[in-house]
């Protein structure tokens, strides 16, 4: 049976540092899980992804194009590109 858990909270509470301790948990006790990085902003993980939105776009090209309104304003702007690829 598959299971999908999302990690969602405000900017600092920890989502990364639980997804990166989460996947280490579930590879030490044989689970299969993937995990999926939809912040274009972050610059370091814990873990390696194994979809990572970074691959599409990026955020300092958003910045330039949109103007320099800062990484939490811009990551909302990447999402609708995103999904029409």
């Amino acid at each position: 049976m598959a299971v999908n858990l999302y990690f969602i909270g405000t900017a600092g509470s920890g989502k990364t540092t639980l997804t990166g301790a989460f996947k280490t948990w579930m590879d030490q006790h044989g689970f299969d899980a993937v995990t999926v990085n939809l912040d274009p902003g972050v610059e370091n993980l814990p873990y390696t992804p194994d979809v990572d939105i970074r691959e599409w776009i990026s955020l300092p090209e958003v910045m330039d194009r949109y103007g320099p309104t800062g990484p939490r304003w811009c990551a909302p702007t990447c999402w609708p590109s995103t999904w029409a690829r």
